[in-house]
């Protein structure tokens, strides 16, 4: 189900209400335009932990910062008119985008976004390539997939993709892992692995 809202009141409405109910840093702001995604589930959850997980251990001791759901804008000033909020996102040591306490000002390296039905989480692409995004990731479970972009030439290009069938391991143009299904029964599992050391993560 969708929704149109046209009347100010009627969104100020939504807004507050996701307020007070702790749920508005899921908010999205497109351009001026309010995106309020489905909210997560459990499944949803576990994914990003994992993902949290992996890029803690293993790239926060070489000086990345690994973030979980994270604000990202285009602008420093008014910035809550134009921003994104990945799942995770890791900034390795000398990439350009700023700090600035409540969000970051610029593309991570890689990001993550475990998609839920109707997010439009692909509609955000455009986006992430014009901040210098270098890498996104896209985990679908509807059917369950894993899909690659990069950044080239200032847009950001299709790479590969991974399904439980094949087992196909992605493996990161700009952080050293790989990403891929494991099993089928009860619903596939997401390995991750660093491709140096051989560390793995499962969930």
């Amino acid at each position: 189900m969708s929704a149109l809202l046209l009347d100010e009141f009627e969104v100020q409405s939504v807004i507050e209400s996701r307020k007070e109910s702790g749920s508005y840093r899921w908010v999205e702001v497109w351009d001026g335009l309010y995106v309020v995604p489905p909210l997560p589930d459990i499944r949803h959850g576990d994914l990003c932990g994992l993902f949290h997980r992996a890029f803690w251990e293993s790239l926060q001791p070489m000086g990345a910062r690994c973030c979980g759901h994270v604000n990202i804008s285009d602008r420093n000033k008014d910035w809550l008119s134009n921003v994104r909020c990945p799942d995770a996102a890791v900034f390795l040591p000398g990439n350009r985008a700023i700090d600035r306490f409540t969000h970051w000002q610029g593309g991570p390296c890689l990001l993550v976004e475990v998609a839920m039905p109707n997010d439009r989480c692909r509609d955000k692409l455009d986006f992430y390539a014009r901040v210098g995004t270098r890498e996104v990731l896209i985990v679908d479970r509807h059917p369950w997939r894993l899909e690659q972009y990069q950044l080239h030439r200032g847009r950001m290009r299709f790479k590969k993709t991974g399904a439980p069938a094949d087992g196909k391991a992605l493996e990161s143009g700009v952080i050293p892992m790989s990403f891929r299904f494991i099993g089928r029964r009860g619903g596939p599992k997401l390995k991750i692995t660093h491709t140096e050391t051989g560390q793995e993560w499962v969930g």
